[in-house]
């Protein structure tokens, strides 16, 4: 289900926007990529955090691979 609240206020997506690059980076320094990330794989729970979605569709890098 979709939700437009119309734009966001810029200090609002700002703040999001963080969040969105502390998480990408978190997943980054654990091996994790995730191969399709788009708005539409960002949401939003009902206390305003933000989530990232269709982790399915993400890849493990080489070194971690090897890992296992």
């Amino acid at each position: 289900m979709k939700v437009n609240h119309g734009r966001m206020q810029e200090d609002k997506a700002r703040k999001y926007f963080q969040k969105l690059i502390n998480t990408v980076d978190y997943c980054h320094s654990g091996g994790v990529y995730h191969s399709d990330l788009n708005p539409e794989n960002l949401l939003l729970d009902p206390s305003g955090n933000l989530k990232v979605s269709h982790l399915r569709l993400s890849a493990l890098s080489r070194q971690v691979r090897d890992d296992y």
